[in-house]
């Protein structure tokens, strides 16, 4: 059974191409819930939220302890992860580019976890949701901006971001059994999801469509 499917305070979500939302805000009226998501920066800096936010803290990861608030992460072909602690009853979110992966942003994450809740990293489960694959994901000059971590993950210019991830989720001590990836890759699959290499959206995609994302969505709910 997936990991978005066997704990029934558990609601998430993701929303792709095929379900025609423009913006954060037209999933809080689909899900008829507060919302908080954040302005991305491709950084490695986790929040704690406990009420409704509209993108007014820079930052790539948000975390809760509140039921029935929606988050939100979105994507266009970086990884998008949900971390689950069904002990604590603690939920968050995680976007992830690159440049996430080199400043360590998973292991902050889970420190930010720790230190509020005193979460067990063996305790929480992953979902990371469709993201670019390493054989659409070329990377040029990638010796120039990489750490020396991270080399080992690039074959041909090409990027692995998601055997980079995997290792990053083992090294903090998250259990193997406790992770699921969609096999989905977001630019292999542009019919589908939204992908700035495949340019359907982006800067170099058509005016309408330039600012399209994909997006995480998770709550805890309440159970009757």
């Amino acid at each position: 059974m997936s990991i978005l499917e066997q704990f029934s305070d558990l609601h998430a979500r993701f929303f792709a191409r095929k379900d025609i939302l423009n913006a954060a805000q037209e999933i809080a009226e689909k899900l008829e819930t507060n919302i908080a998501w954040i302005e991305q920066v491709h950084g490695d800096r986790s929040i704690v939220v406990r009420d409704a936010l509209n993108a007014t803290e820079k930052a790539d990861g948000i975390a809760t302890d509140q039921k029935n608030l929606a988050l939100i992460i979105q994507v266009a072909d970086c990884q998008a992860f949900l971390f689950y602690d069904p002990t604590k009853k603690i939920l968050s979110l995680l976007h992830a580019g690159w440049r996430g992966l080199a400043s360590n942003a998973i292991q902050k994450h889970i420190d930010l976890l720790s230190k509020t809740w005193n979460t067990d990293p063996h305790d929480l489960f992953v979902y990371i949701a469709p993201s670019i694959c390493a054989a659409c994901y070329e990377f040029k000059g990638w010796h120039d901006v990489l750490p020396a971590a991270m080399h080992p993950y690039v074959q041909n210019d090409h990027l692995d971001l998601m055997s980079c991830a995997n290792d990053q989720l083992k090294a903090a001590d998250i259990l193997q059994d406790h992770i699921e990836r969609s096999p989905d890759c977001t630019c292999h699959m542009a019919s589908s999801y939204w992908s700035w290499r495949a340019k359907n959206t982006g800067p170099d995609a058509p005016k309408e469509d330039r600012t399209k994302r994909n997006y995480l969505v998770a709550m805890l709910k309440t159970i009757s």
